[in-house]
């Protein structure tokens, strides 16, 4: 089994619930680890590029949460290749719009 990894994938998008993010948009990160059996024989593998694509189309749709977004990823990554057996999809929210000096939000879903 191996674990394919794109971690710490940089993202600007006006997204949140509220008004504010929607006008000044904030920083997103991004890690999604696939755990899946690979092999050059018969053309399983993970396209590095399609996953980045996956997170940058992701975050130009109308979702507003967190969430959502890790979900979506998720989703999408197992349609495009139904083969991986499992997905983490983190998703952090840089200076997340509240008082107190914190780096992010985070949100990690797992299936």
């Amino acid at each position: 089994m191996f674990t394919i990894s794109l971690h710490k994938v940089k993202i600007f998008a006006p997204l949140g619930l509220y008004p504010q993010e929607l006008i000044l948009g904030n920083r997103f990160e991004v890690d999604i680890d696939i755990q899946t059996e690979v092999s050059d024989e018969n053309g399983r593998f993970v396209d590095y590029t399609i996953l980045n694509s996956l997170i940058q189309s992701t975050f130009k749709s109308d979702i507003h949460t967190l969430e959502k977004i890790a979900q979506t990823i998720h989703t999408a990554a197992f349609e495009q290749f139904p083969f991986i057996k499992h997905t983490k999809v983190t998703v952090r929210k840089m200076n997340p719009p509240m008082p107190g000096d914190m780096a992010c939000a985070q949100v990690v879903f797992e299936k």
